[in-house]
Parts: structure tokens; C-alpha cells; sequence
């Protein structure tokens, strides 16, 4: 953020010593705190009514020492804004680092001025409908009958089909042509005469199943087409994706090479950062300091 960066010159602190000057200001202002929140304007004493010594209680504060009340305050402030300041500025750079970490390739590109390619996308293949719909009338209308006889002659000659349980009713028919229903007066006798033959059945029969094996030939060879189509189709769409991949792919490694270099140094140069002291907190800030130097 640009608004960070007003924390920040070619001179200046590390994170750790600015925290370790922090500490050293509040171990300074916790001292005179102390002495301010304790600050009493009267003597106090204790006697007993019966007589003997008294004894001092609290001696309260001097003059001296209340003309120094508005000095420690002061220096308080000025510790406390010291504090104030550093620890803004270490939150900058923690912020300014964490962007860093946080660029996108697009915001990299974007600061180098490199455009980064399109991701190719594969592009949509016809099926067999999408095939089919761009045939002529004729072509069409050949596919549409070829499939309705197929299906009108299989579904009649299948096994659970209307002719194929006839035929095999004509069969038990003239295998026992009398049937009888009920017993003695009651009994129904019924007589059943076949009108064709099981040879002329069978040759209807037969007939059929040849048509059929015809058409679903004729309509196998016109679906095979319409597939090699679809196949060819996806074959084409799938080479021109990996050739537009192998180049996108090779492109990407070019800039990806360029956007880590570049997050790379933001990231240091967010690291590297000085943190200022306004000139408004020098002395504070040398005071400070000095008693570091002291504790060592």
C-alpha cells in the first residue's frame, strides 16, 4: 500500500530492533506511570487517642517533586508516540510482505507490462445427431426409414414378437389340432384347422429375417460413416487443443520464469524495509537507545 510506505527510508531500523526499542520505551514510561498514579498532595499520620509517638503514614509529595509531574507526563507521551509509531511501521511491513507473498501472476505481468496468454479451451465436437443434421433430405430420410423398418421388423420377428409366438402357436396347433373344455354334457370341443402351412410361415419367416439383416446392414454402414465423422471430428479438436496447449504451456514458462523473479525481489525489498524515526522522536528515540546501551 502506498500509504505504508511513509513509515519506511534508506535509513533506518529492522523489525527486531524496532520491537526491541519498543520494549525499552515501555519499561521506561511503566516506571514513571508508576509514580504518577501514585502522586498524593498531603502527609498522612497516625496517633493513637491514648497518646504516645505517631507514626507517618505517607509523606505525600513534595513541591519539587510536583513541579516534575507535567516533565513525566510529557516524557510518557513522547515514549508512548515513540511506541505508537514503531509499531504501526512494523505493522506496514508485515502488510507490505504479506502482498508481496500474496501477488498473483496477473498482478506481476500486469507490473512487468507482459501479457499473459489465453489458456486455449478445447473446443466443442458434433455427435451423432450434430452429424445427421447436416445431411441433405434424401441422406436424412434414409437414415429415419432404414431405422423405422429395422425396428418394425425386428420388434415383429423377435422371439416375444407377434409372428414369431404365432408361428410357434401354428406348430402346437397341428400338433393337436382338438381341444376339449370342461367334462361330461358341459364338455366344449374345439376343432382347429390351420389356414397355411408351417412352410409358408416359415418362408414369410425367413423372408423377414433376410430384410432385416438387409436393412440393419444398409443402416450399420450409414451410422459407421456418421461416426467416423464424429471420431474425426474429436481427433482434430483434440490435436489442435494439445498443439494450442504445448505452446500456451511453453509461453507460460517464459513469463512464469519473469513473475518469480519479480515476486521474489517485492518480497526481499518488503523485507529489507528501514523503518524512519521522525524527527519529532529523535531525542526520545536517542534516549531510549542510549539506555539500551547502558543495560548492556
Amino acid at each position: 500500500m502506498n500509504k505504508d510506505n511513509i513509515f519506511f527510508g534508506e535509513v533506518g531500523l529492522t523489525t527486531t530492533s524496532a520491537n526491541y526499542i519498543c520494549n525499552l520505551a515501555k519499561e521506561a514510561y511503566r516506571l514513571l506511570d508508576r509514580a504518577l498514579n501514585n502522586i498524593q498532595f498531603y502527609r498522612s499520620d497516625m496517633s493513637l487517642l491514648s497518646g504516645g509517638t505517631s507514626k507517618i503514614l505517607s509523606i505525600g509529595n513534595t513541591l519539587e517533586e510536583l513541579s516534575q509531574v507535567e516533565d513525566a507526563l510529557m516524557n510518557v507521551a513522547k515514549l508512548k508516540s515513540l511506541i505508537a509509531w514503531l509499531r504501526e511501521a512494523i505493522k506496514a511491513k508485515d502488510r507490505l510482505i504479506k502482498e508481496a507473498n500474496n501477488l498473483s501472476e496477473e498482478d506481476c505481468a500486469k507490473a512487468l507490462d507482459l501479457e499473459l496468454p489465453i489458456r486455449p479451451v478445447r473446443e466443442d465436437t458434433p455427435d451423432t445427431d450434430d452429424v445427421i443434421a447436416t445431411y441433405n433430405i434424401k441422406q436424412r430420410n434414409t437414415i429415419y426409414q432404414l431405422n423405422t423398418l429395422c425396428a418394425e421388423i425386428g420388434q415383429y420377428i423377435h422371439v416375444d414378437g407377434k409372428f414369431s409366438q404365432e408361428r410357434l402357436s401354428l406348430q402346437d396347433i397341428i400338433d393337436k389340432p382338438v381341444i376339449t373344455q370342461g367334462e361330461g354334457r358341459d364338455m366344449v370341443v374345439y376343432t382347429r384347422t390351420p389356414n397355411v402351412t408351417t412352410d409358408d410361415v416359415d418362408a414369410v419367416y425367413f423372408r423377414l429375417q433376410q430384410k432385416h439383416r438387409e436393412y440393419q446392414a444398409q443402416l450399420n454402414a450409414l451410422m459407421h460413416e456418421v461416426e467416423t465423422k464424429v471420431q474425426e471430428a474429436e481427433r482434430n479438436a483434440n490435436l489442435k487443443y494439445e498443439h494450442e496447449m504445448s505452446v500456451y504451456t511453453n509461453q507460460m514458462n517464459l513469463l512464469l520464469a519473469k513473475i518469480k523473479a519479480y515476486k521474489d525481489e517485492q518480497i526481499i525489498k518488503a523485507q529489507s524495509l528501514k523503518i524512519i524515526i521522525p524527527d519529532s522522536l529523535k531525542d526520545i528515540y536517542n534516549e531510549v537507545s542510549q539506555m539500551g546501551k547502558k543495560e548492556r
